[in-house]
């Protein structure tokens, strides 16, 4: 890596969540400095960074730091997604080749979903999504159906989150609710032309052995001429074999 491009007061902050192990899950500021070298007065701006972050944890009463749930999360998700892109991509690859169209592997993250798994039959409108791209749950068809899928305090959470304000000052959310009521009844959703003008895409919950959703799969296509509907039910049967699929080899955990 050239000398320009590195940051050392990432280096500096990674140093600092890596001082903690299994072991050492607590550490006070001195301990801290003993274990990364670093000068107490850069341990401590870096800690109170991280604090606001979220990313450590300080308990005033001991003095001490302790990771916080985003570096829990962080690992979980990133382990996670790994694991169910590895399970999924036999069932993903077989429903490429039968429907001969673009498939999708989402999860949720906060109020997106983010692509983990992408197989591309063509590009789409020049809609550059790739592994890691990130949509907003409310408008794409795998968000809404795991949205469907999930209970009650999950996804009521996640609807006042202020980053949907304007979103819900355009769409009223009862009706949305309604909507995502009649997604979990058909067991699938269908966004027509509302994320891209022409592009339609139809969408199915992976639910684990707990009937718990932890992804979706979609398969986008263009209207140009063809009728919808019948695209759409060609679609269906596929799809929902291939999530039911994945569903039954994930762990029960």
């Amino acid at each position: 890596m050239k000398e320009k491009d590195f940051v050392s007061s990432l280096k500096k902050g990674l140093m600092i969540l890596a001082a903690f192990d299994e072991s050492n899950p607590f550490l006070t500021l001195t301990d801290l400095c003993k274990r990364t070298n670093l000068p107490k007065t850069t341990v401590f701006r870096l800690c109170r960074t991280l604090v606001a972050l979220e990313y450590l944890k300080y308990d005033s009463s001991k003095h001490t730091y302790q990771p916080g749930i985003k570096v829990l999360s962080l690992g979980f998700n990133v382990l996670a997604s790994m694991e169910l892109r590895d399970i999924a991509s036999p069932y993903l690859i077989d429903l490429f080749n039968e429907v001969n169209e673009n498939v999708n592997l989402s999860i949720l993250d906060d109020i997106d979903v983010v692509y983990i798994e992408r197989l591309k039959k063509r590009e789409i409108l020049n809609i550059a999504l790739h592994v890691g791209s990130r949509l907003k749950a409310v408008i794409s068809s795998s968000g809404r159906v795991i949205l469907a899928f999930l209970d009650k305090k999950e996804l009521d959470k996640i609807l006042q989150h202020k980053n949907l304000n304007n979103f819900f000052k355009e769409h009223n959310k009862d009706d949305f609710i309604k909507m995502l009521e009649r997604i979990r009844e058909k067991g699938y959703s269908v966004v027509d032309g509302e994320y891209f003008p022409g592009l339609v895409a139809v969408a199915a919950p992976v639910l684990n052995r707990k009937n718990k959703v932890v992804a979706a799969v979609n398969i986008p296509f263009l209207k140009t001429d063809i009728d919808v509907n019948q695209k759409v039910k060609t679609l269906i049967e596929p799809l929902l074999k291939c999530v039911k699929k994945i569903g039954k080899t994930l762990p029960y955990d």
